[in-house]
């Protein structure tokens, strides 16, 4: 099991995050830690989250910009190998100033720093730094919802117990008395789980959400989309897991997947990942996950890959097509990226599509994405960096 804290896995992944911290690191994000991502396939057991840690500085990535790669990092005051206390507000003040003057000094429609750290397994001590951009000429990109202004009440008090359990489980985690997911943790309801209900304490909370939430799926689809407070929104996305079948958490969820806010983002598509990851059929819609891979933060894109390779993976003939003319561009710049929540989702929907195996060969892959492309060469979409 691989943790990641991140603000704002190395084999190839075959499901989505499952059991990582995200710390909230980001204007956008609520105040809560929230999870990130995670290598099911890893086999190391998870360790004790620290308040704080030591991270060595092991990639820094550029996406999004048609300008020079190479002159934005030149203008970021971090340095490769490089090691930083994180979390802390002196590192988030840094990265906020470096979100500032790249966005003056190049006129940005969107810059953001995101920075996500592992703390467990294969990259434990690890941060990488991506720098998501949006260009003045490319603020589509961002074509999400008006942020809702309603005050929404909390229906039978479900979203508190939410928060709650989170905080908790959070302390579980920190103390190192949480089972995690992988283990006995596993949670027994729902179609989503991350941090899971791994200790005794915990238990009822998940057994509110099993017998409770079916019966308020209206209340809290209005939290989900009106409510103006992005907590109550992302916690209720969570939430809307528990409805009693696929189609109803589908149909529960979906409408939120352009929030302005990248947290509740985060766990709608969270939230849809796990509804895909284990189904027989096709039940997302493939048009809305594409659309999302090109939302502009680093969490847009790791979850909405994941969506997509669960989907793909059920017809990848079927799927090739349509995937590779409007996102091949995207899979392969996500392919070249050191930050690996991006990079391997994207090179294993480039493997299952392909049938093959280039390995980390972008120019293989390059090649392989322009050949399959070619009865569609005229048709294809402007390549995104």
């Amino acid at each position: 099991m691989v943790l990641a804290a991140g603000c704002g896995a190395s084999s190839a992944q075959k499901s989505p995050p499952s059991a990582s911290a995200e710390q909230a690191h980001a204007s956008t994000a609520a105040t809560a830690p929230q999870p990130e991502d995670a290598n099911p396939d890893a086999t190391e057991s998870a360790e004790p989250k620290p308040d704080h840690q030591t991270v060595r500085l092991a990639g820094i990535d550029v996406f999004g910009t048609e300008q020079p790669h190479d002159e934005i990092q030149a203008a970021l005051d971090f340095k490769l190998g490089a090691s930083f206390t994180f979390p802390s507000d002196t590192f988030r003040s840094r990265t906020d100033a470096g979100d500032a003057q790249l966005r003056e000094r190049f006129g940005f429609a969107f810059v953001k720093l995101s920075v996500i750290s592992y703390f467990a397994g294969p990259n434990a001590g690890e941060m990488y730094l991506t720098v998501d951009i949006v260009d003045a000429d490319d603020k589509d990109r961002m074509a999400f919802a008006p942020a809702p202004q309603q005050d929404i009440a909390d229906p039978a008090g479900l979203i508190a117990t939410w928060l709650e359990y989170e905080t908790r489980a959070w302390e579980r985690l920190r103390s190192g008395d949480l089972e995690m997911p992988d283990g006995k943790g596993r949670c027994r309801g729902g179609f989503h789980c991350a941090l899971g209900f791994g200790h005794p304490t915990l238990t009822p909370a998940e057994d509110r959400f099993i017998a409770e939430v079916p019966a308020h799926l209206s209340e809290l689809r209005k939290v989900l989309v009106h409510s103006a407070d992005a907590e109550q929104r992302a916690a209720a996305a969570y939430l809307l897991a528990y409805a009693s079948d696929r189609k109803q958490v589908i149909a529960s969820v979906l409408p939120a997947i352009r929030d302005p806010n990248a947290l509740v983002r985060n766990n709608v598509l969270r939230v849809l990942v796990g509804v895909q990851e284990d189904a027989k059929h096709a039940l997302l819609p493939l048009d809305e996950l594409l659309a999302a891979l090109d939302f502009p933060q680093t969490t847009d894109r790791n979850k909405a890959a994941y969506a997509i390779l669960h989907t793909v993976r059920i017809a990848p003939e079927q799927y090739r097509s349509r995937v590779l003319d409007a996102v091949g561009e995207q899979l392969l710049a996500m392919a070249a990226l050191t930050q690996p929540n991006n990079r391997d989702p994207a090179l294993e929907i480039l493997r299952v599509l392909s049938g093959t195996d280039h390995g980390d060969d972008i120019a293989a892959w390059r090649r392989w994405v322009e050949e399959a492309r070619k009865p569609q060469k005229d048709t294809a979409t402007s390549p995104r960096r």
